[in-house]
């Protein structure tokens, strides 16, 4: 089996999806609900130990079972929102650049209609004539 072999990526897709998001449910949850929590946190100073009471009783809690803190709840918010800001950055750094295209018969009409002769004793502007009638480019 090779790395290009489908079936290996389908195994391993498999194994993403039974072993889950390694991230706590609190930070998946953020990450799902992300445009909407912004919204609601906008131009509002967040008080996190209420939020975390919320957060706990709508049953979120750390990875090892523990109850959350104030601090976990805020930097996991932060974590999440720092996430986001690195996707949209590689995301517009992917975006694909501007593309001159030039049309063939615009290309063909800037070259001379000749070629410049060569003297005879120059074999590099020979050889570059006899390229170029080669090319098509003549």
């Amino acid at each position: 089996m090779t790395r290009k072999d489908p079936a290996f990526l389908l195994r391993v897709r498999q194994a993403i999806e039974e072993g889950g998001d390694r991230r706590p449910a609190l930070h998946q949850w953020m990450a799902g609900n992300h445009d909407d929590l912004v919204a609601l946190f906008e131009d509002v100073r967040l008080n996190w130990p209420h939020l975390t009471t919320v957060f706990a009783e709508l049953g979120f809690r750390n990875l090892d079972g523990s109850d959350l803190k104030p601090e976990t709840v805020r930097r996991t918010w932060f974590r999440v929102r720092q996430r986001r800001q690195q996707i949209a950055a590689r995301m517009a750094s992917r975006a694909p650049a501007a593309v001159e295209v030039f049309s063939p018969a615009a290309s063909l009409q800037s070259l001379p209609s000749k070629p410049p002769t060569a003297p005879a004793d120059d074999p590099m502007t020979a050889l570059m004539a006899e390229m170029n009638r080669r090319s098509g480019r003549i």
